[in-house]
């Protein structure tokens, strides 16, 4: 269990964890995680010190969605790994 919020409340900038889905981050988060086809900017990934985007690997259209932003993010100059769990156990399949 993580400790956390969902955006909206008053203790937004003191939660270590904030669910939302909006871009702003009150908590003065570092690391954003991106779930459900939630699109990710450059502008975005350069401020930040880590961007994790999750998708489910069996679903043709996320991973179609994560393909698409893995090109627009490395084609903006984004530094980028893709690590996979298809053995069993996490492994980086791609660096750029």
């Amino acid at each position: 269990f993580l400790p956390h919020g969902r955006a909206g409340g008053p203790f937004d900038a003191a939660q270590p964890v904030l669910l939302t889905t909006g871009r702003e981050h009150p908590n003065g988060a570092r690391c954003v995680m991106a779930v459900d086809g939630a699109e990710v900017t450059p502008g975005e990934v350069q401020a930040l010190d880590r961007v994790c985007i999750l998708f489910d690997g069996n679903d043709d259209a996320a991973l179609r969605a994560a393909r698409g932003q893995w090109s627009a993010l490395t084609g903006a100059g984004c530094a980028a790994q893709y690590w996979s769990e298809e053995s069993g156990k996490w492994e980086k399949k791609a660096e750029r």
